[in-house]
């Protein structure tokens, strides 16, 4: 092993402080995301992470007192908060797609974000390698079942653009989509009986793109095909 100091990215990375410093974290992928990468905790109990928290709901939220301002927009299905029956100090939205069996080609449940503000300049200024495209969206899922069809899950940007004669309004900006079948194979904590599986919490970035003028929102939607097998949950 080398002696010499363990280096993290100066432009990007912030060095855990205590038991050696031998551990980096991104400052804009793991800062402030409910997940301690620091022994101790310091990349989650820091000035930033109690400023962010003050903004509002909007920009960290972990759904343990409300929605925190999160709305159901459109589809059928319904995202609601749940509590973990292991942890009580756990909280989450779930959405139970087995209450949806149907003929339907399509059924979705869509949760969309509180507006904000047009991301700061410095995330399009290309000249600063600490700070381009550094506003970034972060959230866990996990998912509980079976799926047997192609079912997806949706993450968009969308840019709340004025109504003009030239535009057409809301824009999408960014989509993210993720293939539940293949999340379910790469990321399984557990399997139940029945083949049930359940996976891990795992964390979904997707980074806020630059030459965003105006307010934007994000919303997740889950996608479900004509039909599932048996019990399946999203959890957010």
């Amino acid at each position: 092993p080398s002696s010499l100091p363990h280096k993290c990215n100066e432009h990007r990375e912030i060095k855990c402080p205590r038991y050696g410093g031998k551990t980096c974290y991104s400052k804009s992928l793991d800062m402030c995301d409910f997940h301690r990468d620091c022994i101790d905790g310091d990349d989650e109990n820091n000035h930033i992470c109690d400023e962010l928290t003050g903004l509002g709901s909007q920009y960290m939220c972990d759904f343990s007192h409300d929605s925190c301002n999160w709305t159901t927009s459109v589809g059928r299905m319904r995202w609601i908060q749940a509590q973990d029956i292991d942890h009580e100090d756990m909280f989450f939205m779930r959405l139970d797609m087995s209450q949806y069996f149907s003929n339907d080609l399509v059924t979705i449940g869509q949760l969309r974000s509180p507006e904000m503000p047009p991301p700061p300049y410095y995330n399009d200024d290309d000249s600063s390698l600490e700070t381009f495209q550094s506003c970034v969206f972060r959230l866990y899922l996990r998912v509980e079942g079976n799926v047997d069809r192609v079912d997806m899950f949706e993450i968009e940007v969308v840019e709340n653009i004025p109504l003009t004669k030239v535009s057409r309004g809301n824009r999408v900006k960014k989509k993210k989509m993720i293939k539940i079948k293949e999340f379910l194979r790469d990321n399984i904590e557990e399997k139940r009986s029945h083949d049930e599986i359940i996976t891990k919490w795992t964390k979904i970035e997707v980074v806020i793109p630059t030459g965003m003028k105006y307010r934007y929102f994000v919303q997740v939607t889950a996608i479900k095909s004509a039909d599932i097998s048996g019990r399946q949950y999203y959890e957010l």
